[in-house]
């Protein structure tokens, strides 16, 4: 079983190096074999997360019969410290490698039709093999060393795929921002991966564990390792202050937005917090924090969310606020109820990002203004989005119902101050998600989307992005990259169609998970999913939820949808009168809270402003004025005092014997002085 372990990660990184080579060698020969390996390069790494999930389904099983599959073997030493490679599989780990394994598969299969004509898609599908085995090996990491490392390459692939339209400045700003704000989580947890080897003197997880349950931690450092290691989480996890990364990183394509979303990257902050919640529990101080970050994350993230127009920016903070409530379910003290979310999110949310990029790819559009009247032409799309959406608001027996439920009672139980900020995002978010429904499939058809250009909305900006980049390093005098055109996607009539079954297949399959994802977890079926999961519950609240919080759960959420209906459901045009009124009633907070309480705008002011600032300053004057001043002083000394000097040497024999004489002359003049 442990060449078992080690082929799930093993296998997406395989298929990445052959597609990385194999691509190579095809551009080189050009022509047919270059076309034969592209379109055969979705369809390989497709293959590779198959083999991958059949794996992960075969160590689900085993665990699930009692073994405990795993895989030791020292990696290197370092004085005294020993660093194993180790992989293990336990509830947890399991439920989460299927998960990745699962929704990857479908993602890469999703992305064969919606990548199609892509001319970089070999480059694409290699680095989407690279995301999902650096997230599947993040997972069976039995130590914080390996740990980290497939952290790190989860952030690195991330980084490639955010910005894989490098030719617009827009995407490629975001993937640097993506990288570098996630860095600043990173070295918080890389900081208490130190601590950790310090206080005791092992990266393993069970020697850890076992240490931080016996009070081995010791004093502030039993406080400070859990806030270091939620750093690292709250920086994969986009939580309050180190959420601004994810909205941008729409600027990717939608399969990479949907994988990013549901299984991988953030998923691994939360996953973080639940693997180590040993270390959490010896820290009540720490618990509150993150269950007031989480709470707090939720409730911003689901404001914001409300008053987005592009579809993918509204999904993006939905995200974040359903990452909020995961994590407050950690601070409460219920791992398995924030994993138990988890699950659940993974399915309904790549449901939405897939049937967002249907639309984008149909209609070659985003901005819900532009849209409108889809479920007519787009049945299949229009119906897995709004499975996805039930689930996402909550709506009983959608698989969020179940999920959200549970959170608000262990909420409700340990921090009850938190629990009217949960209501309030659950409220929020059934209202965001079906104006999105009813705008979008539901609202009076837009001359945009009822005939537009037929092409899909990334490849055309692609296009002009490649367009763009030609002309620029024309201007600088360079060829730059190789640039290539993408060819269009041309539709019938120009009019919006549903998408191919390579697209649709993958959407349904999420719908009837979304659909039945829930039951696993359930109450009244003795909630399985968690007790599989193995891990230790340190909250107040007992199993299940007080029916009364139940029921306001779901008054909540149709509520929401209520609202939503009043607003945006008619087929008049009442769904852009009512954004225009918010707009105009409170025209200085909307604008506020639509760009995102300008946290955005306060880091490029205070602290990137600040630190550019300092760095002009110390270039200008430390630097050119005094380092770069000392140095060309000493030279320029150097110089003036050679020039004077070098007339000593005239090379005439009759003055260096006069020099000799005077010379001779002052010595005995000094040396008779002196007597």
């Amino acid at each position: 079983m442990g060449a078992v372990l080690v082929a799930i990660p093993a296998v997406p990184f395989g298929v990445c190096a052959l597609l990385l080579v194999g691509g190579g060698v095809a551009s080189r020969l050009g022509g047919a074999p270059a076309g034969v390996w592209r379109r055969a390069a979705g369809w390989l790494s497709a293959g590779g997360t198959l083999v991958a999930l059949v794996a992960a389904l075969a160590v689900f099983f085993a665990v699930r019969s009692g073994d405990d599959p795993a895989l030791r073997a020292v990696w290197f030493r370092a004085g005294a410290l020993e660093v194993p490679f180790s992989l293990q599989a336990d509830g947890l780990q399991t439920v989460m490698v299927v998960v990745v394994a699962a929704v990857s598969f479908l993602v890469h299969l999703y992305s064969v039709g919606y990548m199609h004509g892509d001319r970089d898609a070999v480059v694409y599908f290699a680095e989407l093999s690279l995301f999902s085995g650096a997230m599947l090996l993040l997972v069976l990491a039995a130590n914080f060393f390996l740990l980290y490392v497939a952290w790190e390459l989860v952030g690195a692939s991330s980084y490639l795929l955010i910005s894989y339209y490098f030719e617009r400045p827009a995407a490629a700003a975001a993937g640097k921002k993506a990288f570098l704000t996630t860095r600043i989580g990173d070295l918080g947890l890389l900081v208490g991966i130190f601590a950790i080897v310090r206080q005791t003197g092992s990266l393993d997880y069970g020697a850890v564990f076992a240490e931080a349950q016996g009070g081995g931690l010791g004093g502030a450092w039993a406080t400070a390792i859990p806030l270091l290691l939620f750093a690292g989480a709250a920086g994969k996890s986009a939580q309050f202050p180190l959420h601004v990364w994810l909205p941008d990183a729409m600027e990717g394509p939608t399969p990479v937005s949907a994988l990013i979303h549901a299984a991988t990257m953030v998923a691994a902050g939360v996953y973080l917090v639940a693997r180590t919640f040993a270390i959490f529990a010896a820290s009540p101080a720490a618990l509150d924090v993150v269950a007031g970050i989480g709470a707090f994350t939720a409730l911003m993230a689901a404001t914001i969310a409300a008053t987005q127009r592009d579809i993918k920016k509204v999904l993006a903070y939905s995200t974040i606020s359903q990452l909020g409530f995961m994590v407050a379910a950690l601070g409460a003290g219920a791992p398995a109820a924030a994993v138990f979310h988890l699950f659940t999110h993974a399915w309904f949310k790549a449901t939405l990002f897939l049937g967002a990029g249907s639309v984008i790819h149909a209609t070659g559009r985003q901005v819900v203004e532009e849209l409108g009247g889809l479920a007519r032409r787009m049945p299949l799309t229009a119906g897995s989005f709004v499975v996805g959406a039930l689930a996402l608001a909550g709506v009983p027996p959608f698989a969020g119902f179940w999920s959200k439920e549970e959170i608000l009672g262990v909420v409700a139980a340990s921090h009850p101050a938190l629990l009217l900020m949960l209501l309030a995002a659950s409220f929020l978010t059934a209202f965001y998600v079906f104006r999105l429904v009813f705008l979008v499939f539901f609202g009076p058809g837009s001359s945009a989307a009822a005939g537009g250009t037929g092409r899909g909305g990334e490849d055309e900006l692609r296009a002009q992005a490649k367009a763009a980049y030609r002309e620029s390093s024309a201007a600088a005098g360079g060829t730059g990259r190789a640039v290539e055109e993408v060819a269009p996607k041309e539709h019938p009539a120009g009019l919006p169609r549903e998408s191919g079954p390579v697209m649709v297949v993958p959407l349904l399959l999420l719908a009837a998970a979304s659909l039945a994802a829930g039951l696993p977890g359930a109450g009244f079926l003795g909630r399985p999913l968690q007790s599989f999961l193995g891990l230790v519950e340190t909250g107040e609240g007992a199993p299940g939820t007080p029916v009364w919080l139940t029921v306001a759960a779901v008054l909540v959420a149709l509520a929401g949808v209520a609202l939503a209906w009043a607003g945006y459901g008619r087929r008049s045009a009442a769904g852009a009168d009512l954004d225009a009124r918010l707009e105009a009633g409170a025209p200085w907070a909307y604008g506020r809270v639509a760009a995102g309480y300008h946290v955005d705008a306060f880091y490029a002011r205070v602290l990137i402003g600040s630190y550019t600032a300092l760095a002009g300053f110390l270039a200008r004057t430390v630097d050119a004025a005094g380092i770069d001043g000392l140095v060309n002083g000493i030279a320029y000394g150097t110089l003036r005092v050679g020039r004077a000097t070098r007339r000593l040497q005239s090379g005439e024999v009759r003055d260096y014997v006069a020099a000799v004489v005077v010379g001779v002359v002052l010595l005995a003049a000094f040396l008779l002085g002196a007597h």
